[in-house]
């Protein structure tokens, strides 16, 4: 795979050290043509291209679902995450949730702020460990997490979750896929997951205004009510043609092959940390690579690294930095310099 030839398609990488996928993926030169061909058909055409749209969002649907091997009825077309978790949690009303603290806000929001029953685990590298101690003393109907953290990069154990549904299978398994799919290969029918909702704008590299939320069938719900409430009103062919554009180029460059790089790209950049003292010892050696780490976010680091062309993204006290597949060894090496002149 030609690194190199792949990243002159996003202009962005000229123009920066880019460290901030988990903030936003890169807009590729090919997607933004096929965009700029979209809106000149529907400029030159209005109405008569939009009759068209409605087949070809049926093949977005088709597209998504065959990405993920999940079943095309069962999947929903979305503008994000939030709104996807949003209503999915209006069939639930009154269920007690097992929530990870200090998760996504707007994965806690719709539990939050509807007649929920909430407890909390703490989010630790003894994550998986908690959350089993508190569903062997029952009581929970769902469990809903983040696959990996968005803050910390902490990723949860697939092989965890398809434990924890064999043992308890009575609880719903719901998980946000945001910061997560895109950096390796994922199969939601093999996945121990009940509802899987995700924004395609970070690591699928879709644009924003895309999502989709994916549904096993037991969960058994009135598919015409859920289409209702999942897709209200017009879908945007615009942002839902760059998901499918965006999984189409992902498809043909191969996922296998680019969670290759992406590893590779987290183990440099694990190891700068760690040398650097930067990574948090609790965090060091948790199993399977993640995309993102983060750090103290100490005094003139952002705008040291910002001065010297490198993105990355504050998030409360944390400095986030985040690796993909476009991202080189030399760039790591860089920013290991650069971080060595402040420290």
């Amino acid at each position: 795979m030609d690194i190199e030839k792949l990243r002159r398609s996003f202009p962005t990488l000229q123009n920066y050290t880019y460290l901030n996928t988990a903030s936003s993926g890169l807009l590729s030169t090919e997607l933004l043509a096929w965009r700029k061909a979209h809106d000149a058909d529907l400029h030159q055409h209005a109405s008569v291209f939009r009759d068209a749209q409605y087949e070809f969002l049926e093949e977005v649907r088709a597209t998504v679902a065959q990405f993920f091997n999940a079943s095309v009825d069962q999947t929903y077309l979305v503008p994000n995450f939030s709104w996807g978790i949003k209503t999915l949690a209006t069939f639930w009303e009154g269920g007690k949730v097992l929530l990870l603290e200090d998760d996504y806000p707007s994965l806690w929001f719709p539990f939050k702020n509807g007649s929920f029953e909430i407890e909390t685990v703490a989010l630790d590298h003894n994550v998986e460990s908690h959350i089993w101690q508190r569903l062997e003393s029952g009581a929970i109907d769902i469990l809903a997490l983040s696959l990996v953290h968005y803050i910390r990069g902490l990723k949860i154990d697939q092989s965890f979750l398809k434990r924890v549904k064999a043992a308890f299978p009575e609880v719903l398994i719901v998980a946000d896929g945001t910061q997560y799919l895109g950096t390796e290969p994922f199969d939601f029918e093999d996945a121990a997951i009940d509802a899987l909702i995700a924004s395609g704008y970070k690591w699928l590299l879709g644009g924003y205004g895309c999502g989709f939320t994916l549904l096993k069938g037991n969960m058994r719900l009135d598919t015409q009510e859920l289409k209702m409430r999942m897709e209200p009103g017009h879908l945007d062919s615009l942002s839902f043609g760059s998901l499918k554009f965006a999984l189409d180029y992902l498809n043909e460059l191969g996922m296998q092959q680019l969670q290759v790089q992406i590893q590779k790209r987290s183990e440099e950049l694990k190891e700068v940390l760690l040398e650097l003292g930067l990574l948090s010892e609790a965090f060091q050696n948790r199993k399977g690579f993640t995309s993102i780490y983060s750090m103290e976010a100490k005094e003139g680091l952002y705008e040291h690294l910002a001065s010297n062309g490198i993105i990355t993204s504050v998030r409360g006290n944390s400095l986030r930095i985040s690796v993909h597949w476009y991202n080189t060894t030399n760039e790591i090496v860089f920013l290991k310099k650069v971080l060595s002149e402040i420290l």
